[in-house]
């Protein structure tokens, strides 16, 4: 009885593993990149000039990273690699305060330790 539990729950783990992120890891993943390039952007900023620098970035359109939220993901693509990551296209709205953009990416899919999913954009070689 106790090795069908142990194998049930390995099959179960297993078949979790092989689905790949869920919709919302996923979407969290993809904001978490969009923020993070949106704050080195504002580091960059904020050391050559400091607050001025800061808020001209905002008067030219530039959105302040922590009010940039990815909606309505949709997968396009995504091929699970050897080493259980991800490599994927997808679609998303980039929504900010001043308006929304639809956006397609190719993604590298990391799964980390602490049990995260981390995106990192990547150029696709189709040739």
């Amino acid at each position: 009885m106790a090795r069908r539990f142990i194998l049930a729950m390995l099959v179960a783990l297993l078949a979790g593993c092989a689905r790949g992120p869920s919709h919302d890891a996923l979407q969290a993943a993809i904001q978490s990149n969009v923020r993070a390039d949106l704050s080195q952007v504002d580091s960059l900023a904020n050391t050559l000039g400091g607050d001025s620098a800061i808020r001209l970035l905002r008067a030219l359109g530039s959105p302040d990273p922590t009010q940039v939220q990815v909606k309505h993901v949709t997968v396009l693509k995504q091929q699970r690699l050897d080493d259980g990551d991800y490599d994927m296209r997808v679609r998303y709205d980039l929504v900010t305060p001043n308006g929304s953009d639809t956006v397609t990416r190719d993604l590298l899919l990391e799964h980390s330790d602490d049990g995260h999913w981390r995106a990192i954009p990547h150029d696709r070689d189709d040739a």
